[in-house]
């Protein structure tokens, strides 16, 4: 109903038949996605104190993660940006002098 796929292997024996190849293409492209999710989480936890909220409330403990989201996002763009915006800010400064 929600497209959510449970995946892993199955509880119980073995089943005698072999996976077929969409199965396995499907179980690899699932594992892709959640060691990307969980390395993310991983470093929100490390890096942003993720693992240390300690608010009692269901609000305030997703406001905290509202919060340091998007600081996580910023950084990454900065380093995308903050080097351009350097060379370009360079360029004028060379220019008026």
């Amino acid at each position: 109903e929600h497209g959510i796929r449970i995946s892993g292997p199955p509880l119980g024996r073995p089943p005698k038949v072999a996976k077929s190849n969409d199965n396995l293409k499907q179980e690899k492209q699932d594992l892709r996605e959640r060691v990307a999710i969980e390395g993310k989480i991983g470093e929100g936890k490390r890096r942003y104190g993720l693992s240390r909220i300690m608010a009692k409330l269901p609000e305030t403990s997703e406001s905290v993660i509202g919060i340091i989201l998007p600081v996580m996002n910023l950084e990454r763009s900065e380093g995308f940006f903050l080097p351009k915006f350097y060379c370009v800010y360079l360029d004028v400064m060379n220019a008026q002098v």
